[in-house]
């Protein structure tokens, strides 16, 4: 499954924007997973300390969340990503509140079934049916 986040996809452990994509550890990935479970909201350092610790396994330090963020940040600076990772210092971080979302893919088959449930549905909830129609 795929999360886009403003001109940026996440794919597994894929940043994509356009053709451009970088790969991002596991530890990247729980990281931005993190904040975005807040999105809007700060996710404090000590509580991210706690997720990544138990992550790794291995007793990380502090210092560890920052070169996380450095990494995650240079990654989606290179591939020209809107998102914004804000630093609350002292405190945690951020992402601002974006429109997230979920993609998945159909083949022609399903595509052509689930037009043809929207079309017998416009009888029921005819908006319903159109917003149904406009998310295909």
């Amino acid at each position: 499954m795929n999360i886009v986040i403003a001109n940026t996809t996440i794919s597994g452990r894929w940043v994509m924007v356009g053709e451009k994509k970088a790969r991002i550890t596991r530890m990247q990935m729980v990281f931005l997973q993190e904040l975005l479970s807040v999105e809007g909201r700060v996710y404090t350092r000590e509580r991210m300390h706690d997720v990544i610790d138990r992550e790794a396994g291995d007793g990380v330090t502090p210092r560890y969340m920052d070169v996380i963020l450095c990494h995650i940040r240079s990654n989606l600076a290179w591939i020209g990503s809107e998102i914004e990772i804000k630093t609350h210092f002292g405190i945690g971080w951020s992402l601002p509140q974006v429109l997230k979302v979920r993609t998945i893919e159909v083949s022609p088959a399903q595509l052509a079934a689930l037009l043809t449930a929207v079309t017998a549905y416009e009888s029921v909830n005819p908006r319903i049916a159109e917003i149904a129609r406009s998310a295909l």
